[in-house]
């Protein structure tokens, strides 16, 4: 993607920067480190807190997902509580056992 000449982003540049930086490999000369990023500019600062924040969400739905379910989720894709019968924990059973007997 062809960013703008000047420091001025706009918001979609600034994501587009950031994901795009991100999915580069920690060795290429072209990516930009995070301290770097925290001092650009303020929409790439945002951009960078927002991306940071989607992947270790996806990351932790991706360790909570059963090795029975795929994993083919992308964060873009996740959305509502993910609460299935077969996650819940033995204490919930277990008070519901109660409540019944």
């Amino acid at each position: 993607m062809q960013y703008s000449t000047t420091n001025i982003f706009t918001a979609d540049e600034a994501i587009a920067f950031v994901i795009e930086n991100a999915q580069k490999p920690h060795t290429d000369k072209t990516r930009v480190s995070q301290a770097a990023l925290k001092r650009m500019h303020p929409l790439v600062r945002r951009a960078n807190i927002l991306w940071k924040r989607v992947e270790t969400n996806h990351r932790s739905r991706q360790a909570t997902i059963p090795f029975w379910e795929e994993r083919t989720t992308t964060p873009f894709q996740i959305s509502g509580p993910h609460r299935d019968e077969h996650r819940r924990s033995g204490a919930a059973e277990a008070k519901e056992r109660r409540k019944d007997s």
